[in-house]
This record gives C-alpha cells, sequence and structure tokens, in this order.
C-alpha cells in the first residue's frame, strides 16, 4: 500500500490501531508501533510516501535483519 505520509499522520487513522496498514516487498506486515515508526522516520528524512522509503532502510530503523 502506498500512502501519503504527512497525510496518515494527519488523518483519524493515526489514531486508530496501524497493524498491518504497512507490509514490506517480502510481506512482512508491521506492527502498529513499528507503522507509527516508519511514518515519523520517514518524515524526519523526507520522504513523502510509504513507497519511497526502501525495505533496507526502514528494516535499519526498526532493527530488523534484511535476510
Amino acid at each position: 500500500m502506498n500512502c501519503n505520509l504527512q497525510g496518515l499522520r494527519n488523518s483519524p487513522y493515526w489514531r486508530k490501531n496501524l497493524d498491518g496498514y504497512i507490509q514490506f516487498n517480502d510481506g512482512y506486515e508491521l506492527r502498529d508501533k513499528d507503522v507509527r515508526i516508519i511514518v515519523n522516520e520517514g518524515i524526519k528524512h523526507g520522504f513523502k510516501t510509504v513507497m519511497e522509503i526502501p525495505d533496507d532502510l526502514a528494516k535499519q530503523w526498526l532493527n530488523i535483519k534484511s535476510e
């Protein structure tokens, strides 16, 4: 799924559980707290959408080892 990071932060969905809202290309679905980390870090690093963030970088933010 692709979405605007700032748009998600400002939407009513931000107040809900975001489990599974973002997943990596390998099918790994993110938990609520991980989605929030990705969105916040993505905005901080100047990304506009989820699709712009490379999986390897997102996994680095989450301390997940790439396979």
